[in-house]
């Protein structure tokens, strides 16, 4: 029997938009570390016999520098009430770290960037071609922090078989933060002064078992940019067709699976704060979540394979 999977292609981008009650929301990135880093590795394959390849990719990072804390730090302005459920806006509580860093610490943002690669062929003839690129640098919405792209043919001699998975993922939360000190944009603050927090993460990835093949993967990650105007953003694609005229011979899986919570943060009052016999006057802020959105999706094929295409991106950022 002959299988064709002719033109999949599946999409998921997302934009989160500006809401009248409750202000901006949406992934916010974060700003590259005082020092950067940088690795790029190039391989390629030709060889009838046995090959491996396997890749790994673990990143955490934080703007506040607080990993090892169990909760998300608020802005050094905000201080939440005992009970939980109200944070007050205190401008001027911490001048000293305003003489020293020129403003209000920022609302914590962690992420938490994944990849991994496992390719084995056995009993065949393969042509293997990779380059990965890591960058803990700034990246315009054009660049990527994490890049791959992989191509590779196999055809199977005596029962030979190639099989190779890919999986991506980014991990994104974040506390409550100030437009004006996240946001480029001058005017985004006319539409909410806050930021709220968000916890959202998508994953993405692709597994072959196959005897013949020509396949291609590409992989895309950015979480660290100059301000919040740049979104965060994820994207994988898989390609699987034969050789020449004849059908790739196997199975082929690809899938993305998606989580999004949004929260709104609104001013409800105005008050005042005593701490150590100095009174504040303060603005009383609520923030309740707003949004929870999952979404999964997996795409499969399994026998002579004429074409297998699939494209998934998950972009968030704040739309001003």
């Amino acid at each position: 029997m002959k299988m064709k999977l002719k033109n999949i292609l599946s999409g998921f981008v997302l934009l989160l938009i500006v809401i009248a009650i409750g202000g901006v929301i949406a992934d916010r990135v974060i700003t590259s570390d005082p020092e950067i880093q940088g690795l790029t590795t190039a391989t390629a394959v030709d060889i009838q016999g046995i090959a491996t390849e396997n890749d790994a990719l673990a990143w955490l990072n934080s703007n506040r520098g607080a990993l090892s804390n169990t909760s998300l730090l608020l802005p050094t302005h905000l201080v939440e009430d005992t009970t939980g459920t109200y944070i007050f806006d205190v401008p001027g509580l911490y001048p000293v770290f305003d003489a020293m860093y020129g403003g209000d610490l920022p609302g914590e943002a962690r992420y938490t960037v994944g990849y991994t690669e496992d390719t084995s062929a056995v009993n065949g003839a393969l042509d293997y071609a990779k380059s990965s690129a890591i960058s803990t640098a700034n990246k315009l919405p054009d660049q990527n922090n994490v890049q791959t792209s992989k191509t590779a043919t196999f055809v199977g001699l005596d029962a030979g078989r190639m099989t190779s998975s890919e999986n991506a993922l980014i991990d994104g939360a974040g506390q409550l933060d100030f437009t004006n000190s996240s946001v480029l944009c001058p005017f985004a603050s006319e539409v909410s002064p806050y930021l709220p927090p968000f916890c959202n993460i998508a994953t993405m990835g692709s597994s072959v078992d196959v005897s013949l093949v020509s396949l291609v993967t590409k992989t895309g990650e950015r979480s660290v940019a100059a301000s919040a105007d740049t979104p965060a953003e994820l994207g994988y694609s898989v390609a699987v067709t034969g050789i020449n005229s004849s059908p790739a011979i196997g199975s082929t899986q690809a899938s993305m699976n998606v989580h999004i919570q949004e929260g709104r943060a609104g001013i409800v009052g105005t008050g005042s704060r005593t701490d150590t016999d100095v009174t504040y006057e303060v603005g009383l802020l609520q923030i309740k979540k707003g949004e929870d959105l999952t979404y999964s999706e997996s795409s499969t094929a399994s026998g002579e394979i004429g074409q297998f295409i699939k494209s998934m991106d998950y972009k968030s950022g704040v739309l001003i």
